[in-house]
Formats: C-alpha cells, sequence, structure tokens
C-alpha cells in the first residue's frame, strides 16, 4: 500500500489491534453505548498517571486501576470469585468478554475545575468546553 496516496475521502479500510497482549488498550476494556466510540480501558504505560498533565489520550479515557472496577460491577455474581489479575489477563491467550446481566448508569463528567483539599484548583480546558459552557450559563455576558 502506498500510504503517501492514502486520504481520508478514499480510505476504505478500518485498522484494528487484536486484543490481547500488547493492545494499546490493556487487558481490561469497558465497552458501553455512546455516539462517540469511546471506552475504559487499562493501560500498560502506567507512567502517565504519575503526570501532572495526564490528557494524553486520543478520545478513551484509561484507567488506573481497573480491576476495582471490575470487582464493583459484577459485585456478588458467582464471577467474582474468578477473576483474573491483570497480569493472567495480559498473558491469556484468547480474550475473555463478561456482560453483565444488569446495566450500570454510567455518567461522563469533565471538569475544568475542582474542590481539592478544600481549594479550588482550575485545570486546562483541553477540549475547549469551557467558552461554550459560559454562554449557556450566562449568556452573552463577559465577565
Amino acid at each position: 500500500m502506498d500510504w503517501w496516496d492514502v486520504q481520508k475521502k478514499r480510505f476504505y479500510y478500518t485498522i484494528r489491534q487484536n486484543p490481547g497482549r500488547g493492545n494499546a488498550l490493556g487487558s481490561v476494556i469497558f465497552r458501553f453505548r455512546n455516539p462517540y466510540e469511546v471506552f475504559l480501558h487499562a493501560t500498560y504505560d502506567t507512567r502517565d498517571f504519575k503526570r501532572p498533565y495526564r490528557a494524553l489520550g486520543h478520545g478513551c479515557m484509561r484507567m488506573e486501576r481497573p480491576m476495582e472496577l471490575v470487582s464493583y460491577l459484577v459485585g456478588a455474581d458467582s464471577l467474582r470469585a474468578t477473576l483474573p489479575s491483570e497480569a493472567e489477563l495480559a498473558a491469556a491467550p484468547v480474550p475473555r468478554r463478561v456482560t453483565l446481566e444488569r446495566s450500570v448508569p454510567l455518567h461522563v463528567r469533565y471538569a475544568t475545575c475542582a474542590v481539592v483539599a478544600g481549594q479550588l484548583r482550575f485545570y486546562a480546558d483541553v477540549y475547549k468546553q469551557d467558552e461554550a459552557l459560559r454562554r449557556q450559563l450566562f449568556g452573552g455576558q463577559v465577565n
């Protein structure tokens, strides 16, 4: 394939990485219905969680401790006793899919400020949503 000739309008292929060992999404992926095709997922590169600026992904949301959420979601189900570790998942030759018997609501929140240790802390507006929110809240007024 001549990659120099590739153009968005004429690219009729889907490139997808196989699940399993070495997948960029890590050993655990939480798929949920949404119009953006974003997921919650583990990552093999956990160094990013130690950075002060962590808006490094390309749309999906990386999780530092995905097995804690897995354990919570399966709850008292019989699966809980058989949950593998992340290392076991990464080494598994065949991916394992688990579908929850009951739906769990998921609310994703984008916030550029939060109260941390009693102090208001502001963060970079990496998705450029603050101005639209400001207009919705206060109309055309700018302080």
